[in-house]
């Protein structure tokens, strides 16, 4: 990791960080950051796109825009779940806790919200 989180809301270099900011780059990005197995590792750059749940979910032509979305859905807050530390966890295990607290959001925040639409067949009839 470049950067480490020491306390809600601030943030700090890791050593590797600094050697990185020492180099003077003339810009930190994507292509930059790719650079470091902690990074791919992060935003998983390294799975295959067979091995998604998107492509898998597309692999079944039977399956609907709303299943695809839940695949979708369930598989960002398991990712979300297991990115949460579990060292000040008590009782329960960290992925439980986590999956809880996404459930009754409580101390997470939505990033996005999906609209999805579906036809009104109501609309389309002749009073």
């Amino acid at each position: 990791m470049l950067e480490s989180r020491e306390k809600r809301g601030n943030y700090g270099l890791t050593e590797t960080g600094i050697k990185l900011l020492s180099k003077n780059p003339i810009e930190v990005n994507v292509a930059l950051l790719r650079e470091y197995a902690t990074y791919r590792d992060f935003v998983n750059l390294e799975t295959k796109p067979t091995d998604t749940p998107v492509a898998t979910a597309l692999e079944d032509t039977d399956i609907t825009p709303e299943e695809i979305m839940g695949v979708l859905s369930e598989q960002l807050n398991l990712q979300l779940a297991k990115s949460v530390p579990n060292s000040k966890i008590i009782l329960i295990d960290g992925l439980t806790l986590a999956k809880f607290m996404i459930k009754h959001d409580l101390g997470v925040s939505t990033s996005n919200t999906i609209r999805i639409k579906k036809i009104d067949p109501d609309y389309f009839e002749e009073q």
